[in-house]
């Protein structure tokens, strides 16, 4: 019994330790301290085994400090290892839109919006993804395109509002 609560109290001191990592990173990023947001927030990749939340952290660091090749390579390898985000092909897209390789962009952009055909239901989460990035007229291909797989009233609701 002694063993199962000491582990159990272990287990909530490292919680406690990644949440108070992951507020002081994003503290030094909303300060414009990007190169030690990106410090703490590789650490916290790294010790995470490739958590989703921590890695759009250090990418948006990385892009801040247009190290662009850099969050290209975290990015490639996370989508490789997890292709269950295709919004992540978004983030690809657009980290070359940043580079003014709009070509490429628009390729990743594409390949996301394909993924609809396959999986409707993703079409939220990569239309939520173009909506982060002001790209409106791709995320309202993607809900309506995700509206003639699978009749939505949620995608209606994020059509109107772009």
């Amino acid at each position: 019994m002694r063993f199962l609560i000491t582990l159990l109290f272990i287990i909530g001191l490292s919680f406690s330790a990644f949440s108070q990592s992951e507020k002081i990173a994003q503290n030094y990023f909303d300060q414009g301290e990007f190169e030690k947001a990106k410090s703490v927030y590789e650490k916290l990749y790294q010790k995470s085994n490739g958590s989703l939340s921590f890695l759009q952290g250090l990418v948006k660091s990385l892009q801040e400090l247009e190290q662009y090749e850099e969050a290209e390579k975290y990015l490639i390898d996370f989508s490789k290892r997890n292709t269950i985000y295709p919004n992540l092909l978004v983030e690809i897209g657009y980290n070359y839109q940043l580079q003014d390789q709009q070509e490429k962009a628009e390729e990743y952009y594409q390949q996301a919006i394909d993924k609809i055909d396959k999986i409707p239901n993703y079409a939220y989460t990569v239309g939520r993804a173009f909506q982060n990035y002001n790209l409106l007229d791709e995320a309202a291909i993607t809900y309506e395109k995700g509206l003639e797989k699978q009749p939505n009233p949620n995608f209606i609701i994020q059509l109107a509002r772009i």
